[in-house]
């Protein structure tokens, strides 16, 4: 108890210092959901422990926002006719792209 306690305020704190950041986020609250969801589907925090409200709060206080009925957002994802990770597949082409654009300037 008292170790979920120290680290709900250890928690507390980063946030603290993430909200004096002007990091906004300003892609719609589909495309985060859909970030949360591969985040949560990875594996990636607390050694794949986390688990997915736990990372959706930690995202909405990050930055200041009120995801909603993040669940309800997720089934529309799935229900996508084409693009299923439309948002996640557009993130990779622009790494992608500045890969390629900073090797090809680095060519004589």
């Amino acid at each position: 108890m008292l170790k979920k306690k120290i680290k709900s305020l250890a928690s507390k704190q980063i946030v603290t210092k993430s909200k004096t950041s002007k990091l906004k986020w300003t892609a719609s609250k589909s495309d985060l959901i859909e970030s949360i969801y591969a985040l949560h589907s990875s594996g990636v925090f607390n050694n794949g422990k986390a688990d997915l409200k736990e990372i959706a709060e930690y995202f909405q206080e990050v930055f200041d926002l009120e995801l909603g009925q993040y669940n309800r957002v997720f089934f529309d994802i799935r229900a996508r006719k084409n693009n299923k990770t439309k948002f996640l597949d557009a993130l990779k082409d622009s790494l992608v792209k500045r890969i390629n654009d900073t090797y090809n300037e680095a060519l004589p």
